[in-house]
């Protein structure tokens, strides 16, 4: 069953201000009887690191973690940004 309910804006420890990796916000999403949820880290820039941007070099794992909470918790709607 769809839920209206949702959060667009979770972050994942790449971005170095949260805890917890997709895939546990997606069971608690689950949980919760969330319909849809969406990883917003920090993008990464080139020329700039700061303590609350992920590092250029974490962006694969991040795409990574969200590919695999999306294969474990397929009846939620993961969205993915930067």
């Amino acid at each position: 069953m769809y839920s209206a309910l949702s959060d667009y804006h979770v972050h994942t420890p790449l971005c170095h201000h949260a805890t917890g990796w997709p895939v546990e916000f997606a069971r608690r999403a689950v949980e919760l009887g969330l319909g849809e949820m969406g990883f917003a880290d920090h993008n990464p820039m080139p020329d700039q690191f700061d303590d609350w941007r992920m590092a250029q070099e974490d962006l694969p794992r991040y795409l990574e973690e969200v590919a695999k909470a999306r294969a474990a918790y397929q009846q939620l709607t993961i969205r993915i940004g930067l």
